[in-house]
């Protein structure tokens, strides 16, 4: 599992993964941008497909609308707190 609780499941369906923080520590936290200004993120999670686990995948997720900048529906972000380096 090496410590990543982010699942993404595979969805036959709509032919889409769906991305799901299920608990607290399974958060992001200190992810570049993406608390205040980026529209997209990389977020590593656990892929499932079909109930099977694959491990830790690379997903390229859009977090706000390019053109009102205002978060698409799911999408939480927030402020952490003061980083290292960063006045």
């Amino acid at each position: 599992m090496r410590g990543i609780l982010t699942e993404a499941h595979y969805d036959h369906k709509t032919k889409s993964f769906i991305l799901n923080s299920p608990t607290k520590s399974a958060m992001k936290f200190w992810i570049g941008a993406a608390g205040n200004i980026a529209n997209m993120s990389v977020i590593w999670a656990q892929l499932y497909v079909d109930g099977k686990r694959y491990g830790p995948h690379a997903f390229i997720v859009p977090l706000r609308d390019r053109q009102t900048h205002k978060l698409l529906p799911g999408v939480l972000v927030g402020d952490c707190g003061p980083k290292n380096g960063c006045n």
